[in-house]
Formats: structure tokens, C-alpha cells, sequence
């Protein structure tokens, strides 16, 4: 029996073969499973038992006092007994992902086994894997916000990543769920979208790729967020060596290398600026790029796309340039230089579309409200998120529809 301790900060790896695979499960089935593969190193040459506590478990992955052990067994006899399908590329797997289960109730412990079908996908693995921390996913809610940050964290350092529809729908296991995309992308997409952005390390935008009037690809953009740069391990595909050369280099980054990993970046974010302005139908110098990502570049993003169709712009740089210190003068009248900064700008973001749409509907307040509350206890008090909201809601919300307006067609 292994003693590794189950963590937040664990490292789950994975063959990318595995991450690409298409298989159902529940959200804490999910998480049972995740916690498992937390538990194993790449390097192990025969899955263990690992024994942990209930109570830790249920903690980490969000849940309450009020979960039961009852429940959690139902879930393990589940994964014991149901036979699950996974499909890969060309091939189909009908599989159980546990081969054992022990429940300690004197000691509040439970003890499992992945299945050794798995042996191939997690350990001894050299090349081509996916690794990231436990905590980014841990408190996800959703079964589909787990699936979909894997797929996309593989591809973090390309950027981005499309899908046909129908083959997203089936990677993720909701083919038969959601095959209407109205639905699909209200279930699946807008919810797996605000987890990642609000609980993972990366953020992703979501642009719809149309034949006609039918969605008929998803194109995600997908970015690292800053705070974890020089910090965490920023491992995607490699081996085993590889992943432990990077991470003591990044325990030793001193602050000259910081900035080097800040340059990359900027590298990065003007070339893929750049890019889009080219596919507009438009150029645009590097040191223009340069001033337009001052205002970030998800807002630089989001008003190139929404002149992509507008032909009646004759000078498009111009037009951004102004465009962006519009907007960056309107939510400054609107936010105070503190706390409230942060989240008061999450929620315009939150309720401010990626995509332009024939139609766009002004949105109540008390629907802005039932998110704008939560959001801003996250770095106040509730009594002190009230009075914010009631502070600047008229504002807050005038910016909202104001930028909704700007995404019709």
C-alpha cells in the first residue's frame, strides 16, 4: 500500500492518448479517479492501493459535511461493476476503472485500485503526456468542465485548439445529452467556460467557426494565466527527465529569467494578434500591437472580432485604438482602483458575448445581481459585496448592455 498523501498540489499525468480518449463519467466520479492518478508517478512500474481519508477526500473535491459514505459507496460499486466504454481513435474499450475498493469505517479510511488496463496511459510514460496540479480541476463543478480543461490543457503552448462539433460533443461524452448545439453550448460550453477561467490556470475564449447559418466547429484560445508563470511546473508533452529538469528550473527562476518567460509571452500575444488581423483583412505594425496589449489582450481580441464583418469601417487600427481607450475610460468610471477593480471587471467580462450575433438581448439587472453577489465575496465580506453592488449596479450595468449592443451584427 502506498503512503503518498492525497493533495491539491499533486501532479496528474497523463498519456495524451488518454486525454484524447471519449468516456462518461460522472463529475465525482471524475474526481475519484483523478485523485488515483494524483497518487501515481510516471515513473511507478505496477498501480498500488492508496489509502486516504474520506473526510480529506470530500473536502478536496468540494463537497459538504453532508455527503455520506453511503454515497460515496454507491459511486465506488459503480466504478467496480458498470462496465464504461472508452473509445479511442480506432479502437473501443469496454473496461471497469477500478479493480478493488476497501472501506475502513472505524478509521474513516477508503483504500482503491485503479484497473490495470490503465497501466499504458499512466506509468512509465516518456513522451507525449499532459500533466497539471490536482487543484486546478478539484473544485470544478460539472462533468463536462473536467473533460474540456484536459483537452485544451494539452494544447496550452499552441495557443488554441478547434473542434468539429461532433467531435467535441463526443470527446466529451454528450453526443446523445445535448446533440442540439443551442443546447449543448448553454449545458456544456458557457458553464465548462466560466470553471476553467474562474478555477483553473489557464483562461480560454470560445469562438464559434458557422457554414451557413449551423455551427459547425469550436475554435477555444487558450492562455496562461500570468500569476503561475516562473511558479508552477508548465509541463505539456515530454519525458519523464525532461519534466524534472523543468521543474527545478522553475523552483531556481530568478528574476531575470522571469522576464524572459514575460517576453515569451509578449512574443507570443503579438504574433497571434498579428494573425488575426491578417485573417480580418487588415496589417497592422508591431509596435502598434504592442500599445493595443496594454488594454490586455482579450479585450484586443474581442474588438478585432467584432469588426471582422462590419465593412463599413474604413480604418480599422484606428478604429481599435480608440475603441479600447474607450472602453478602458468607461469601466474606469465605473471601478475604483482596489479590490473592487478585480471583480467588478469579471463580471463585465462574464456577461460580455465573445461572438457577434444577429440578436442580443439586454439582460435584466437582477440577473447580473444573482452572479455580481458571489463574485464579490470572493474578496469582501457579503455585507461589504451588497453595498458594492448597490454602489454600482446602474453603472455596471449600462457597461454590460453597452458592450452587448456592440456584438449585433
Amino acid at each position: 500500500m502506498a503512503s503518498r498523501g492525497i493533495s491539491e498540489t499533486n501532479i496528474i499525468t497523463k498519456s495524451n492518448k488518454l486525454v484524447e480518449a471519449s468516456y462518461n463519467l460522472t463529475e465525482v466520479e471524475q474526481k475519484i479517479i483523478l485523485t488515483l492518478i494524483s497518487l501515481v508517478q510516471p515513473t511507478d512500474k505496477e498501480f498500488q492501493p492508496y489509502m486516504f481519508s474520506i473526510k480529506d477526500f470530500i473536502k478536496m473535491i468540494g463537497g459538504n459535511s453532508n455527503t455520506r459514505y453511503k454515497e460515496l459507496e454507491e459511486i465506488t460499486r459503480n466504478l467496480l461493476s458498470k462496465t464504461y466504454e472508452v473509445r479511442f481513435e480506432d479502437t473501443l474499450s469496454q473496461v471497469q476503472w477500478l479493480s478493488q475498493a476497501d472501506y475502513n469505517y472505524k478509521k474513516g479510511t477508503i483504500q482503491l485500485t485503479l484497473h490495470r488496463f490503465f497501466r499504458p496511459y499512466l506509468l512509465q510514460l516518456k513522451r507525449e503526456f499532459t500533466s497539471y496540479q490536482f487543484k486546478n480541476v478539484s473544485k470544478m463543478k460539472g462533468r463536462y468542465s473536467i473533460r474540456i480543461y484536459e483537452l485544451l490543457k494539452q494544447y496550452e503552448r499552441l495557443k488554441e485548439r478547434t473542434f468539429d462539433l461532433n467531435e467535441l460533443q463526443h470527446r466529451v461524452g454528450a453526443s446523445d445529452v445535448y446533440p442540439a448545439y443551442g443546447n449543448f453550448k448553454q449545458r456544456v460550453l458557457v458553464p465548462a467556460q466560466k470553471q476553467i477561467n474562474m478555477k483553473s490556470d489557464i483562461s480560454i475564449d470560445i469562438k464559434e467557426i458557422k457554414h451557413g447559418r449551423a455551427v459547425k466547429k469550436i475554435k477555444f484560445f487558450i492562455e496562461s494565466k500570468e500569476a503561475y508563470i516562473g511558479i508552477l511546473p508548465k509541463v505539456v508533452s515530454g519525458n519523464t527527465e525532461d519534466y524534472k529538469k523543468q521543474k527545478m528550473k522553475v523552483i531556481q527562476t530568478n528574476p531575470v529569467e522571469e522576464l524572459d518567460l514575460f517576453n515569451v509571452l509578449e512574443e507570443d500575444n503579438i504574433l497571434e494578434v498579428h494573425n488575426l488581423a491578417i485573417e480580418i483583412g487588415f496589417s497592422v505594425k508591431r509596435t502598434v500591437i504592442k500599445e493595443w496589449l496594454k488594454f490586455g489582450k482579450k479585450k484586443v481580441i474581442n474588438v478585432m472580432e467584432s469588426i471582422r464583418y462590419n465593412k463599413k469601417i474604413q480604418n480599422p487600427i484606428g478604429f481599435i485604438f480608440s475603441q479600447l481607450k474607450k472602453e478602458e475610460e468607461e469601466i474606469e468610471d465605473v471601478i475604483e482602483i482596489n479590490l473592487s477593480q478585480r471583480v467588478i471587471r469579471e463580471l463585465i467580462a462574464e456577461f460580455t458575448p465573445n461572438s457577434k450575433a444577429v440578436k442580443m438581448d439586454l439582460l435584466p439587472d437582477w440577473m447580473i445581481e444573482r452572479r455580481a453577489i458571489p463574485l464579490f465575496t470572493k474578496v469582501m465580506s457579503e455585507e461589504e459585496a451588497k453595498q458594492l453592488w448597490n454602489d454600482k449596479k446602474d453603472e455596471i450595468y449600462k457597461v454590460i448592455n453597452k458592450k452587448r449592443e456592440m456584438m449585433v451584427y
